[in-house]
């Protein structure tokens, strides 16, 4: 049966409905709320679902709900008023199924690489199931089936309290409590296990992406050669300079100017950062759902990053799948999401909006086709896979426009100056050249009535004369 769990207590919820509020006439009373503040309903099938009653204000697991009911799961938590309260159902809380390490489900795919060290802050947990994101607070993150676990998973083979996340001295650590284990990209962990950024957590059937802010090491790394390879070190250092130096002069760059000479010393200006990109973590080993492309104004434009994630999210913060390093994007702006029917974009309450097609979205919108996505002042389009257009550059690669001189006809025949260069195409007689400056349209309006008022004067100045 369904129940609910307010203030330790244990209230079995009949098929029906039942209201939650203050009032007198209230079936579940709770303390600072309306007289009749939401209303729970329990179908024949024992499927819940709550509905706030007039202006009052109800959230489910921290989301207002609107005028519609919204349906809950085992797990879910209801906040009305002052009071907070967990939705449970005993079929999904009966006890542990243990399972053989040859039964459990294997990951499809390369397993993840180890995470990067991250400090004792800033720690979330993303499921890649439905989306749902869990700040680690202070006294840790507790996952497993009981309803009063912040992170609940209704499956038989996870226990009541199946593993916990706590901050520690070394960043953030993950203890396996459970019957049939925890998982970090595919290895199961031995008792407690340190999180990096960009781990992956398996608990029961589902995955979770752990994220934490980074530690920042600043120490240059080592490069001096042991004394015992000295000379194949530096060959290797040679050949790997040599290697990025044919890489450069193969990359086309925008013409600029030389640069004056910059003065050294105490007076020297401090020296310019290199224009932002966007970045995505790498995530070989996995199929490209999708490509964004950004087209809006800026130094960003231009540049192509691969989706190979069903759920990406997008923002300014590091934590992103998607960094933006743009003003107007928030932090976590928004999310991409590949289901069933398609892809999805989904607002993450963010300042500046998320817009499709010039729309607003205001919390979740399909996408059809390629559309035209704009993030704060990012626009992107999003090409799903198999319907991205035909292009040169399919990888990344940006491509800046190049000043050409004009061209010219040639002869029959003739050699081009240098032999090294293609020549440019002939342009036939008669033909416009399309990459020529525009032709002179004669004297213009202004110099045409300047003449004729000059011819005017002359005469008038005659005639006076002759009379």
């Amino acid at each position: 049966m369904p129940y609910l769990q307010l203030d330790g207590q244990r209230i079995t919820l009949e098929i029906g409905e039942v209201t939650i509020g203050s009032g007198p006439g209230a079936g579940i009373s709770v303390a600072g709320a309306g007289e009749a503040a939401a209303i729970l309903r329990v179908g024949a099938d024992l499927q819940c679902s709550v509905r706030r009653v007039a202006e009052s204000t109800v959230r489910v697991n921290g989301v207002q709900l609107g005028a519609e009911p919204t349906p809950l799961i085992h797990g879910d938590k209801i906040e009305v008023g002052k009071a907070e309260m967990f939705f449970g159902d005993d079929r999904m809380a009966g006890s542990t199924q243990y399972l053989s390490s040859a039964s459990m489900p294997q990951r499809q795919g390369a397993a993840p690489r180890p995470g990067r060290r991250t400090t004792a802050s800033g720690g979330r947990l993303l499921s890649l199931v439905d989306g749902r994101e869990y700040v680690v607070p202070p006294e840790g993150l507790v996952i497993g089936r009981d309803a009063s676990c912040d992170v609940v998973v209704a499956t038989a083979e996870v226990s009541r309290r199946h593993a916990e996340i706590t901050p520690s001295n070394q960043g953030y650590v993950i203890k396996d409590t459970s019957t049939n284990g925890v998982f970090v990209n595919g290895e199961r962990v031995e008792v407690m296990q340190t999180l990096g950024r960009g781990d992956i957590v398996r608990i029961g059937n589902e995955d979770f992406r752990f994220y934490a802010d980074l530690v920042v090491d600043a120490t240059p790394p080592d490069v001096t050669p042991t004394p015992a390879e000295p000379a194949a070190a530096a060959e290797a250092a040679r050949a790997a300079a040599s290697i990025r130096a044919a890489a450069a002069a193969e990359q086309p760059a925008p013409p600029r100017a030389t640069p004056a000479p910059q003065p050294t010393g105490a007076g020297a200006p401090t020296p310019i950062a290199p224009p932002p990109s966007v970045t995505t973590p790498p995530q070989s080993g996995r199929p490209i759902l999708a490509t964004l492309e950004v087209v809006s104004s800026g130094v960003l434009k231009g540049q192509r990053l691969e989706v190979r994630s069903p759920l990406t999210h997008i923002g300014r913060g590091a934590h992103n799948d998607v960094v933006l390093p743009d003003e107007s994007v928030s932090d976590s702006h928004a999310k991409l999401q590949k289901r069933e029917g398609g892809w999805y974009v989904v607002d993450m309450g963010s300042t500046n909006g998320t817009y499709v097609e010039g729309r607003r979205v205001e919390a979740e919108y399909r996408l059809e086709g390629s559309p035209e996505l704009r993030f704060g002042g990012v626009k992107m389009i999003l090409h799903p896979a198999g319907s991205e257009p035909a292009a040169d550059d399919v990888k990344g690669t940006r491509a800046f426009p190049m000043p050409r001189p004009a061209r010219t006809a040639q002869p029959a025949g003739a050699q081009p100056a240098n032999p090294t260069k293609p020549s440019s195409p002939v342009v036939a007689p008669g033909a416009e050249d399309p990459e020529a400056p525009p032709k002179g349209r004669g004297f213009p309006l202004w110099l045409w009535l300047a003449v004729l008022v000059l011819i005017a004067l002359g005469a008038f100045f005659i005639y006076e004369q002759s009379r």
